[in-house]
């Protein structure tokens, strides 16, 4: 009985780990009718999100074409060079 004590919370960190997965992944299972929902609801974001990346693409190229040594990495910066 004190050997089984003793090794008692050796045992009780990967029962609990496992059993805590477990629990993660049957509560996945559960949501699965209301992933449809979830999508439809999605359609509508997912075109407001390319159009904000698109909108940043513009602005980034706006701003790579105003500087020029921003968007050139080998360009010699004078702070940059070793002496």
């Amino acid at each position: 009985m004190s050997q089984l004590l003793r090794y008692l919370p050796l045992l009780g960190c990967p029962i609990g780990m496992g059993l805590i997965m477990w629990m993660m992944s049957s509560g996945k299972k559960s949501n699965t009718p209301t992933d449809t929902a979830t999508q439809k609801s999605t359609n509508g974001s997912t075109s407001s999100h390319a159009a904000e990346m698109d909108q940043l693409r513009a602005e980034l190229a706006e701003l790579r074409a105003s500087e020029p040594a921003l968007s050139d990495p080998s360009s010699s910066d004078p702070a940059r060079t070793p002496s």
